[in-house]
């Protein structure tokens, strides 16, 4: 009886569209949460490529240090999902979240991390930072510690924990959303004097960014 008073005054809403259900989100949003599948993507920023390997962009840039992927596409109900984990009070959210990206990173075949570095917004960054708890989150899963030692103080701008080093370690950033090719050089130049062995970036969003050839 109580539960139904509590279902008509706070009737469970879709976290999109508010529609009524009884999950996160209605049947009509839940299609959207579909893995990206990596097939005709480029496998170092991850945009959609014609080509195999890196696309014509990375290439010519020589951006091959880093590979990326993300685990949804970026539409109107996986950012509502991101926006609400990015907040970083839902608990649950995170580990949905933390769900896709590592279901994405067993499909890609990629090897096992030695370490997780989330990229947080802040020097001294806060304990609900997404970032962190995502990652947090996914070291619990493929049993990885985690290391918040990259962080972004401004515009075009990354830096490492001083004596950070991560030699010969395969590493793996974590991010809600992907970030731009050039950011991709940016953490890379960061992240190089510390000799890691290999750099993968998750993220729990792709970007909306056109097709390259």
């Amino acid at each position: 009886m109580i539960q139904s008073i509590l279902k008509f005054i706070f009737p469970p809403l879709c976290l999109h569209c508010e529609a009524e259900t009884e999950r996160l989100f209605c049947k009509g949003c839940q299609g959207f949460f579909e893995l990206i599948q990596p097939q005709g993507r480029c496998v170092c920023c991850f945009q959609e490529s014609s080509t195999r390997g890196p696309c014509a962009n990375c290439l010519k840039e020589k951006r091959w240090h880093i590979q990326c992927s993300a685990a949804l596409d970026d539409c109107a109900p996986t950012r509502t999902f991101m926006q609400k984990v990015q907040q970083g009070h839902s608990p649950h959210l995170i580990k949905s979240a933390a769900s896709f990206m590592v279901a994405q990173y067993t499909c890609l075949g990629w090897p096992s991390p030695d370490l997780l570095i989330p990229l947080t917004r802040l020097l001294f960054f806060r304990k609900n930072d997404s970032s962190y708890l995502l990652a947090k989150e996914i070291g619990k899963y493929l049993e990885v510690p985690v290391s918040p030692s990259l962080f972004h103080i401004k515009k075009n701008k990354w830096v490492l924990w001083p004596r950070f080093v991560a030699e010969e370690k395969v590493v793996l950033l974590i991010h809600p959303k992907s970030v731009s090719p050039e950011e991709i050089d940016i953490l890379y130049e960061a992240l190089y004097t510390s000799f890691p062995k290999r750099i993968y970036l998750l993220s729990l969003l792709g970007r909306s960014l056109a097709p390259h050839a």
